[in-house]
């Protein structure tokens, strides 16, 4: 009888050890260094002032290279969007990861 208790305690520790060392799954998402943007024209900035936020959308791949962009949604000045979508696509960006690998993602930007 004296040896059932630390039996119990010896498997509650092998249990316990067991949950806590779980994997834990990491994931951050693709973004754009905005310090390393060019800035956009101020004629063409200015132009746009009164129209709508445009909005883009650029596929990063695996080492932060831009494999496809498009405008999401149009300022109303085509020319301008056409201007902002080539200047966001000189900015630097970073690859989303998942469990600590480089992955293919999407990255969402707005000019404001």
């Amino acid at each position: 009888m004296k040896f059932a208790r630390p039996a119990f305690l010896i498997f509650s520790i092998t249990c316990l050890v067991s949950v806590v060392a779980a994997p834990v799954v990491s994931h951050t998402h693709a973004y754009a260094d905005m310090q390393t943007c060019p800035p956009i024209q101020p004629q063409d900035a200015a132009r746009a002032i009164d129209q709508k936020t445009p909005s883009f959308a650029f596929l990063i791949d695996a080492n932060g290279e831009v494999v496809q962009s498009k405008i999401t949604k149009s300022s109303g000045d085509k020319h301008f969007d056409e201007e902002a979508l080539h200047t966001f696509q000189k900015c630097t960006f970073h690859a989303a990861t998942f469990q600590g690998k480089s992955e293919m993602s999407w990255v969402m930007l707005s000019y404001k």
